[in-house]
């Protein structure tokens, strides 16, 4: 006897993903928010402490709260990235404000799977620094 196995279902084993989460503007509550959302799409979620550190890019702007997020997804590289800009909109942040400098939220994947993202980030001070509290 044969078994057609073509009608089970397939299930994608969880991958490692690493965020980055940056905002210059209301922190205090686009964080908070920010981070309820990806609990409640990402399973086995951990985040770092929140830290606030000076704009790499440009130290006289306003600063910035970062934190980083541990967790597992079966959501393709693609489903992450668009679930990650859906939770930027949420906290407000828009291309006008960016425009302005103000940041509400920023979310940048910094890892998938095996695949390393934002090379350039993973130097920053204060990616270091949080990395340690995972």
């Amino acid at each position: 006897m044969t078994h057609d196995h073509s009608q089970m279902p397939h299930t994608t084993p969880p991958v490692i993903i690493l965020l980055a989460l940056g905002s210059n503007t209301q922190y205090s509550t686009t964080m908070p928010r920010a981070q309820e959302s990806l609990s409640a799409r990402f399973k086995d979620i951990r985040f770092t402490r929140t830290i606030v550190s000076a704009d790499v890019k440009n130290p006289d702007a306003a600063p910035y709260a970062n934190c980083l997020c541990l967790s597992q997804t079966t959501m393709d590289r693609e489903e992450v990235t668009r679930a990650l800009h859906e939770i930027e909109s949420a906290c407000g942040n828009s291309r006008e404000l960016r425009a302005k400098g103000q940041v509400l939220m920023d979310i940048d994947l910094l890892r998938y799977d095996d695949e390393i993202l934002h090379a350039a980030d993973w130097q920053r001070t204060y990616i270091k620094t949080l990395l340690s509290e995972l």
